[in-house]
């Protein structure tokens, strides 16, 4: 079993096979070294992003699932930053492949592009323990929103996050997002704030603290270690040299 986040308008959990895209998503927005509290406001930020807006998967009226949003939004896991033409029904031609957005510039050279591919594809055994703790902690609900965005802005309703989001104002002035959203809180480099679009209320959690486990899940054989393999191809040839042929 896993937690269940609710609101009054959405409910979602996260199953161990795709809880590696959550993993894969804090490494690519905060590194390997990313703090609790980084990483605690991220995981908080998209839970509310899910569900207190209206947020679908494109093309669809259908929501996404947990581990889809962070695939959304996380551009170093987005598919549509991967250099490859979209091929998935409602999606749009990926924005670094030919003929995209932003195609041959610098938000697609070869090294943001292969950076890309390393975190989208990344296994438990390249995700370092400390995320896996913290992506297990917030599965299961025990992994709470940072205690200095409460003490600072009074609100747990974290939405989202940049660290050099800038807007234009009529006079087409940039102005840096921490002015536009000044009861945001600074936490490694990147300010989280609460979107004004927000719906009304609060997310709340049906934790699973008894199923809790620090340790990666190997629920799949898409998970299963290259040391788990040679067992088993060591166990199957044991098995032969042992076996009475007729």
């Amino acid at each position: 079993m896993v937690a269940t986040y609710r609101s009054k308008y959405r409910e979602f959990q996260i199953d161990d096979d795709n809880l590696i895209w959550v993993a894969r998503g804090l490494i690519g927005e905060g590194g390997e070294g990313i703090s609790k509290d980084a990483a605690s406001a991220m995981m908080w930020a998209m839970a509310n992003r899910l569900l207190l807006t209206n947020v679908t998967l494109p093309g669809t009226e259908s929501a996404p699932e947990y581990w889809e949003l962070w695939r959304m939004f996380s551009q170093p896991i987005n598919p549509r930053w991967d250099g490859l033409p979209g091929n998935e029904p409602g999606t749009q031609k990926d924005f670094c492949a030919p003929g995209g957005k932003w195609y041959g510039t610098k938000f697609c050279t070869e090294k943001l592009l292969e950076r890309r591919e390393k975190y989208s594809t990344m296994d438990w055994d390249g995700i370092p323990p400390n995320v896996i703790l913290l992506v297990r902690q917030f599965q299961h609900g025990l992994l709470f929103p940072p205690d200095a965005f409460a003490a600072k802005t009074n609100r747990s309703r974290i939405s989202n996050w940049s660290a050099k989001w800038l807007k234009k104002d009529v006079d087409g002035v940039l102005t840096p997002i921490y002015e536009v959203f000044p009861w945001g809180l600074q936490l490694d480099g990147e300010w989280f704030f609460e979107d004004p679009y927000l719906k009304s209320g609060v997310v709340t959690i049906d934790s699973d603290p008894d199923g809790y486990s620090p340790t990666a899940p190997r629920s799949s054989l898409g998970y299963i270690t290259v040391g788990s393999l040679l067992a088993l191809a060591a166990a199957g040839i044991g098995y032969l040299i042992g076996k009475n042929w007729p």
